[in-house]
């Protein structure tokens, strides 16, 4: 394998040491934790979940309010008359048989009438990046103070959110596991939040995970991580990843996130997910992807290129 670890800009790491939770004593820790009366039951329970299975799943921290105001502003951008600067629509299919591809909110209503805009929308997987940016309902879930001390519970160090993504539909993704997708060091210092924005059925491609594979192995291709992951790998490598963690994943019990609306799932950064089967095409499944890290581990700006997207 073509190294590029001498290209990789790294600078001094603020931490070193791997999250509390990787630890082999993990569970002794969150019992001495309780025993000096550092945290309560249910914070001992949800971290007990979390580093036996990588996963928990949370209910009513987020007001139904904003989920409601979310879901019809992003819907209002479709007809909208007037463009959103900067606002743009991933995974659009401006033809039935044409793939899909990423087109600017002034675009699309610069060149499609609002009727062909609902149309072309209906039939494309289409996502948007960073929509807290752009509308006050999404903001508030992005800086939720609710999450974000679940999550910096879980880091054992304060968290801090860094990226969102709005779904309409199923995202059909392949397994996969976040680290593998964002640069992490120490790996693991990240958490994926998951919040069903309506409520989810089995019919729409829910979201799909493996309980316990955040243990599974580390995919030896990227063997100079954070530099070469899923973004940055060369074809073969990537191919590579994606039979490894297939393999990897029939080894647990798969599970799918049919939740009702507001419920969270949040995920350890190694746990393979993905997105299930869409069995009917038509059917929604609204939902706010945001990922949490902790302070100076994110290192994607010091990645280099060339760049898979």
């Amino acid at each position: 394998m073509l190294s590029f670890l001498s290209r990789f800009r790294k600078r001094p790491a603020p931490i070193t040491s791997p999250p509390w939770f990787e630890e082999e004593d993990a569970l002794d820790q969150i019992d001495q934790k309780r025993a000096r009366g550092e945290i309560s039951d249910a914070e001992c329970e949800l971290l007990r979940k979390w580093a036996t299975d990588g996963y928990v799943v949370l209910d009513n921290l987020v007001p139904e309010a904003d989920i409601d105001g979310m879901n019809a502003f992003l819907e209002s951008t479709i007809t909208a008359s007037k463009p959103i600067p900067r606002l743009s629509y991933l995974g659009v299919k401006l033809e039935p048989d044409s793939p899909p591809i990423a087109i600017s909110h002034e675009e699309l209503l610069k060149r499609f009438t609002p009727e062909q805009r609902v149309e072309m929308l209906a039939r494309s997987n289409w996502r948007i990046h960073g929509f807290h940016e752009f509308d006050a309902n999404t903001r508030r879930i992005f800086r939720s103070p609710a999450i974000r001390a679940q999550c910096s519970l879980i880091m054992g160090r304060p968290a801090k959110q860094f990226a969102s993504i709005n779904f309409m539909y199923g995202s059909a993704q392949k397994l996969h596991q976040d680290i593998g997708v964002f640069h992490i060091i120490p790996r693991n210092y990240l958490i994926g939040v998951w919040i069903a924005c309506e409520d989810i059925s089995p019919d729409c491609g829910p979201l799909e995970y493996y309980p316990g594979s955040h243990r599974s192995g580390w995919y030896e291709g990227f063997d100079n991580y954070p530099q070469t992951n899923l973004r940055t790998a060369a074809p073969e490598h990537q191919a590579g990843y994606h039979r490894f963690v297939a393999e990897e994943a029939l080894k647990y019990e798969r599970r799918t996130f049919c939740a009702k609306k507001g419920q969270i799932l949040l995920w350890h950064g190694q746990l393979i997910h993905g997105g299930a089967e869409v069995l009917k095409p038509t059917t929604t499944r609204k939902s706010l992807v945001i990922h949490y890290v902790t302070e100076g581990v994110e290192k994607s700006s010091e990645v280099v290129g060339p760049f898979n997207w």
